[in-house]
């Protein structure tokens, strides 16, 4: 279907996503669009202030002209590439090929010196121009009018083990010279490509190119995951590590880019998002891309676009996982992990340049490929879901609205939406400050929440969120499910979990007060669980259910105690723990949900360096820690690395006895002077991710 010259207009000024609205509201035509104003925008629906200051300057363009100016591209376009919509990823991807330079041209036309003005439809005019250019030998697509030098880029991948670069080093200078010309459209289709030309370039070079990755940390390709093209790491999350590495124990990502060129590219066993985004990291700054890591706490992963994440409670305060039919898979992860890198995006509209969110652990499909962005940081804090690529799911992770629904008998379909916590995702977005390291702390953390979003419960932050629900559209399959207004007049609180060491007892506590003049009768459940990092269910630990009838002004409370004994054999890797409390109030139908998690923390492993460490001259680390449990620990292993110190090393250690101090010391060459850094796990059966860091200042002899 042809678009309409309005639509074709809000495109050429990125604007797409309201082509919509504002023929709904009757803006079909430019001559009416130029009586447009700050009321009209009120009632077609654009609230951000960017894109009213960009349409309002556009009308005043439109006056100016005189007449209906027409906005079409002179390059050769094909329209399945041309489409926009913002009803989800997949629509927001479709977008990405649509960068062509707008032009204006007037309707009326003379005619072979005849002064009377003659109308001439809009697709004639396009017509004649482009047959012309044809015709003249001119193709807008090809050089001079793009850059010479990309082009003998593309030629290079698409020739596949052809290079034109015969060393990593004349790669490496020849991707500085163009990655300022670079955008984040390009890196993505090319980014198969450049492995290509990689390992071309190891092929011809192998034993220096491999020597040289061990001395300096160059990359040997940018596809990190291994879901398509067989890519540098293979993740796994149900704990099942014996056939390769498990991911608390890697130390940096020198050798597991060894392994991956060593094996001759089978892709690396096993990673999880840390992993994958550090290899990210890694490999980008290896090529001159600036990159970081980037850390969401409780991050959200909204698999049906709704910018919400559902939770289903049955009528005795459990959740109901799946969902009641099984098919929401909405879930909370403690923390996830992903990569921002420094970029410019021609194919948006000016000022969406700079950092851009991407993603290269492997979690949804999109675009036929487990890939995520790149998403301008500034579009995803502008609540601009509608710009490509992916912008949605990463808008997701740090702003969705969390749903509580109840089994509720009287709705049409079982269930009752009951609650809305509209705060607690997103919770804090850190990155590493550069410059500044902290062994043993989080002083070297630096926030940058507000790079993603406005500070949550103000205005700001709602307006935005408004806004992206009115790009997206999001619906549920059951529409408005909320349930009739019901009083809450009982008040509760609960008390959120601070640091819980292994081995030790907790209590789980909730507070509630009756603040009716009235008697209530609260049926108020308990539990905790273990969990997996990305908040997936793995064990039931402990519940606890009670019936209390309050009095008006009555306060009360209901505690859950832990032991040891009760989590111990129940915990999974990394020690994380849910706690859920639910209530009723049987008089007012009134419920409340609410949820919390938790870390089982472990101890450190200390690290000692000794003091004047000098290049090619031994110098002894001693490594220690305490065995926390009453138990045993068996399979005991170090994984040590330090760049510029000690190549990655694995060292199997005996079995440690309950409550026993270890200690071992080993002994490292520096080959480099300057200010390094050693980085060591422990692992065993029953306790891993036992980590440390140290650093060290290694003098010239």
């Amino acid at each position: 279907m042809e678009e309409s010259i309005v639509e074709e207009w809000l495109r050429s000024l990125h604007l797409g996503q309201y082509a919509d609205s504002f023929v709904e509201n009757g803006y079909d035509d430019l001559e009416i669009c130029k009586q447009i104003g700050e009321p009209d925008l009120d009632a077609i629906g654009v609230f951000s202030a960017n894109h009213r200051s960009r349409i309002l300057e556009a009308v005043k363009s439109l006056r100016e002209d005189g007449a209906a100016s027409v906005y079409f591209t002179l390059e050769e376009v094909f329209h399945d590439q041309c489409n926009v919509t913002n009803a989800g990823r997949q629509s927001n991807r479709s977008s990405r090929s649509s960068r062509s330079r707008s032009s204006r041209g007037s309707v009326n036309k003379s005619h072979h010196g005849d002064r009377s003005l003659v109308k001439i439809p809009r697709n004639q005019i396009q017509q004649a121009i482009r047959e012309k250019l044809i015709t003249d030998g001119i193709r807008l697509g090809s050089p001079p009018y793009t850059n010479t030098l990309m082009e003998r880029i593309e030629e290079a991948s698409l020739s596949g083990c052809n290079t034109p670069f015969t060393s990593l080093d004349e790669l490496k200078a020849r991707f500085e010279e163009v990655w300022p010309l670079v955008d984040g459209n390009t890196m993505r289709k090319s980014i198969n490509r450049w492995e290509q030309r990689v390992r071309a370039v190891v092929d011809q070079n192998e034993g220096p190119i491999k020597q040289k990755i061990m001395e300096t940390e160059d990359p040997a390709c940018l596809q990190v995951n291994s879901q398509d093209e067989n890519g540098v790491l293979m993740g796994r999350w149900n704990g099942n590590y014996d056939d390769g590495v498990a991911p608390s124990q890697w130390t940096g990502s020198i050798r597991i880019l060894e392994e991956y060129m060593l094996s001759g590219g089978q892709p690396v066993k096993y990673g999880q998002c840390w992993v994958f985004s550090g290899v990210t990291t890694t490999v980008c700054r290896a090529l001159g891309i600036p990159c970081r890591c980037v850390t969401n706490f409780v991050s959200a992963h909204d698999t049906d676009a709704t910018l919400s994440i559902d939770r289903y409670y049955d009528a005795s305060g459990d959740v109901i996982e799946g969902g009641p039919n099984g098919e929401c898979f909405d879930s909370v992860w403690n923390f996830h992990v992903w990569n921002d890198a420094w970029m410019a995006r021609p194919d948006l509209p000016p000022g969406y340049g700079g950092w851009q969110a991407f993603d290269a652990t492997p979690q949804e499909v999109s675009e036929g490929k487990s890939q995520c962005g790149p998403a301008s940081l500034v579009a995803i804090r502008n609540g601009e879901v509608g710009f490509a690529y992916d912008t949605p799911f990463v808008y997701s992770e740090v702003n969705a609205d969390m749903n509580h629904w109840h089994e509720d008998p009287e709705s049409p379909w079982g269930f009752s939406l009951r609650q809305t916590q509209a705060y607690g995702i997103g919770r804090a977005v850190i990155t590493k400050r550069p410059g500044q390291y902290d062994d043993q702390g989080d002083g070297d953390a630096e926030d940058i929440t507000s790079q993603y979003k406005n500070t949550e419960g103000t205005k700001e932050e709602r307006e935005v969120m408004m806004n992206a629900v009115r790009i997206l559209k999001p619906s549920f399959p059951h529409g408005d499910q909320s349930g009739e207004e019901t009083a809450k007049d009982v008040l509760f609180d609960l008390v959120e979990l601070d640091r819980i060491f292994v081995g030790e007892s907790f209590s789980v506590t909730v507070h509630f007060r009756n603040e009716s003049e009235e008697v209530r009768t609260v049926l108020i459940s308990l539990s905790t669980n273990s969990i997996q990092y990305t908040g997936v269910f793995a064990k039931s630990v402990k519940k606890i259910q009670q019936e209390y009838t309050l009095e008006p002004g009555q306060e009360e409370e209901l505690s859950l105690s832990v032991q040891p004994e009760d989590y111990m054999d129940r915990l999974v890797e990394y020690g994380m723990m849910k706690m859920y409390a639910t209530a009723s109030i049987k008089e007012t139908k009134q419920t409340w949900s609410e949820e919390d998690d938790f870390v089982i923390e472990k101890p450190k492993l200390q690290i000692q360096v000794n003091e004047g460490a000098v290049v090619n001259q031994e110098v002894e680390v001693t490594f220690s820690f305490k065995n926390p449990l009453d138990t045993p620990l068996t399979l005991c292993k170090f994984s040590l690395e330090g760049p510029g110190l000690q190549r990655p090393k694995i060292l199997e250690f005996r079995d440690v006895e309950r409550e026993e101090e270890i200690t071992h010391v080993e002994k490292f060459v520096p080959l480099h002077p300057g200010n390094r850094k050693i980085v060591a796990t422990f692992s065993s059966k029953q306790l891993i991710e036992i980590t440390g860091m140290a650093s060290v200042t290694v003098d010239e002899q």
